[in-house]
């Protein structure tokens, strides 16, 4: 194989694992999101309502209505599927990127 095809190769996979983790990072944002809105929070944010929506989340929180697992479901189904779509474990920079 040539430098040059080596080189599209590359880029190609970098673009298509770009594209995936969008794609993910959109759809663990829609779960979140989702989520929240199951334990009765409030996120309509065009009303000003955003502080509300953050201090029912901590309510929440405190008052174990939402807890780590419920987060850590969200997250595991984005690793397995980028298992699933690159054959390997995300890195913890590539885990960030998507999850913040």
């Amino acid at each position: 194989m040539s430098k040059t095809t080596d080189t599209t190769k590359v880029d190609n996979t970098t673009k298509n694992l770009d594209e995936f983790m969008k794609k993910q990072e959109a759809k663990g944002e829609q779960q979140v999101k989702e989520l929240l809105i199951n334990k009765g929070i409030n996120l309509d944010s065009s009303k000003g309502q955003f502080l509300g929506a953050t201090s029912q989340v901590l309510n929440s929180i405190s008052n174990g209505s939402l807890n780590q697992s419920d987060i850590k479901k969200i997250i595991q189904q984005g690793a397995d599927e980028f298992y699933k779509e690159t054959g390997r474990n995300m890195t913890y920079g590539e885990m960030r990127d998507m999850y913040g």
